[in-house]
């Protein structure tokens, strides 16, 4: 008999899953046997290991405050970098300088945030997820204590350089987050909600409201954000057999064996680390993936006419989204016929809220538009 599971593994027990490997090459069979745990009728998929360890086996309050902080992170990041845009007006009578040159407080810290992604992924697919996540917010909340500070022009684009590069990290690490905790039929939801998370960035942009929120963040990233990086072993359409003979033979063995059975699974399976090992802020090294052929292999992808078109596609879409709301809007609404007051223009942002909180309760639909035809 299989058991539902569509709202995520929050059960002590362990989730098992006998998904494989399809015939066809880059799918997979997620045809449930008897004693699986299932999600909209179909086996869970990536499959667990037989390990309390793998994030995958976690329990789901844990799996969700990750989430939640590592969202926190990602709009922190992202409103303390464009959130400004909306006083380049203000910077440039503060500092005595263009709007030209008061933009590129926002110019320059988005292309360190980029380098910074280009740095940072690959060190934590690297030295680990944890490791990167607590440096990454460090630097980032020692970059946001310099900008608060900083009394200068070139002292404050320094300030907001630096804590761009250290929160490059902050919208790559959710989405893998997503990936290292959630089977695959939760992760539409998952991603929705740190997409909303993250286009909430011009609701706030004081920076020492930042800093405050972010040294919060950090310490909760320590108690709660345990490594991620989990090497289970790949299941192959080799090595399973049909479903019907798998559910076959497990009976047979319950039949039979019916107490061995029961004493093995229960002597095999490791012991849960303990709250203080999952502490320890130093992850282990993965000798596998090369950190600067990593750094590389990035470019290489726009050789692949698919890939670029995303990319490009995407990247016109964000970078005109950009254009439009950090640097003509803010401009336009404070000019006649507007004639909005400077401090008050970043209230355009009230659209975007109410515009992602009407399509929050949507953000389920792609996982349940993908196991609708096995539902039927």
């Amino acid at each position: 008999m299989t058991q539902d599971n569509s709202g995520a593994t929050g059960q002590s027990r362990l989730a098992h899953s006998h998904a494989h490997e399809g015939d066809i090459p880059g799918t997979v069979d997620l045809s449930a046997v008897e004693g699986d745990d299932t999600a909209y009728g179909q086996a869970l998929y990536p499959v667990p290991a037989e390990d309390p360890n793998d994030p995958l086996q976690w329990p789901k309050w844990k799996k969700n405050v990750i989430l939640i902080i590592v969202s926190v992170y990602s709009f922190l990041g992202n409103s303390s970098l464009t959130g400004p845009s909306v006083y380049i007006s203000i910077f440039s009578e503060e500092f005595g300088i263009s709007h030209a040159e008061a933009s590129g407080l926002i110019s320059y810290p988005n292309l360190a945030f980029g380098f910074g992604s280009l740095i940072l992924v690959p060190l934590y697919l690297k030295i680990g997820r944890r490791p990167v996540t607590l440096l990454s917010l460090i630097t980032f909340l020692a970059g946001l204590i310099g900008a608060s500070r900083a009394t200068t022009y070139t002292g404050l684009m320094i300030a907001r350089v630096f804590h761009g590069f250290g929160s490059g990290v902050c919208e790559s690490l959710p989405v893998q987050v997503v990936n290292d905790l959630f089977f695959i039929h939760e992760r539409g939801k998952r991603i929705g909600y740190y997409t909303i998370a993250r286009d909430f960035e011009p609701e706030s942009t004081q920076l020492a409201e930042h800093r405050t929120f972010v040294g919060a963040t950090l310490i909760m990233a320590f108690l709660f954000v345990e490594e991620s990086t989990y090497h289970r072993p790949e299941i192959s359409s080799n090595q399973n057999p049909s479903t019907h003979s798998i559910s076959e033979e497990i009976a047979a063995e319950k039949s039979q064996f019916p107490i061995q059975l029961e004493n093995v699974s229960s002597t095999s399976v490791p012991l849960r680390k303990s709250f203080l090992e999952t502490l320890k802020p130093w992850g282990t090294i993965d000798h596998e993936p090369d950190f600067l052929m990593t750094i590389v292999r990035s470019f290489t992808y726009f050789c692949v006419p698919v890939v670029f078109w995303v990319i490009a596609t995407y990247g016109l879409y964000i970078g005109l989204g950009a254009l439009a709301f950090n640097y003509t809007f803010p401009h336009k609404i404070t000019a006649p016929p507007y004639n909005w007051s400077e401090t008050n223009s970043g209230l355009i942002a009230v659209a975007s809220f109410i515009g992602y909180s009407l399509a929050l309760p949507l953000t389920s639909t792609s996982d349940r538009l993908a196991a609708y035809p096995h539902e039927t």
